[in-house]
């Protein structure tokens, strides 16, 4: 008998609101895919040995999700985790996913943490998501014509 993959998902979250969202996209794609989803608080990650873990299992996942409430900077001591995950990433498709639980006004630029994911995404290979504004990434991997909210929507369709 065969057995179908792995989609391996990891969420960092900043509060309980941001992780409640995440779930819920996740809960939405392993309806449809065999998926193993890592979940961490950020404020976890200041610890050095739990920081490690995290690394290790955004290291291994296909998506990395960074939930969080707003589109403040990101603290450092999450950043050096995604420093720290980055150059040891998987090869193949991965995505990183910025989702924004209070986006507040929307200028039609993108928020600096959105311009600081894409740049880690840029990167390291990968596809970017988020959930920000109507405003189009460019030079990312993958990302075509699709604007951020349109990727989502069609991501969340496909995992209907």
């Amino acid at each position: 008998m065969e057995t179908t993959p792995v989609f391996k998902v990891v969420i960092a979250y900043e509060t309980f609101a941001a992780a409640a969202r995440a779930r819920q996209v996740s809960d939405r794609l392993n309806a449809e895919l065999n998926l193993e989803c890592d979940v961490w608080n950020m404020d976890s990650l200041v610890h050095p040995p739990l920081r490690e873990l995290a690394v290790t299992a955004a290291a291994q996942a296909d998506v990395i999700i960074i939930a969080t409430h707003g589109s403040e900077d990101l603290p450092t001591y999450v950043k050096d985790w995604i420093e720290d995950w980055l150059p040891r990433k998987k090869r193949g498709p991965t995505a990183l996913v910025a989702l924004l639980v209070d986006q507040g006004e929307t200028s039609g630029e993108p928020p600096a943490l959105c311009i600081y994911l894409g740049g880690i995404a840029e990167r390291g290979g990968m596809d970017f998501v988020s959930n920000a504004g109507d405003w189009r990434p460019t030079g990312f991997q993958n990302t075509g014509e699709i604007n951020p909210r349109e990727r989502e929507a069609r991501l969340m369709e496909a995992s209907l």
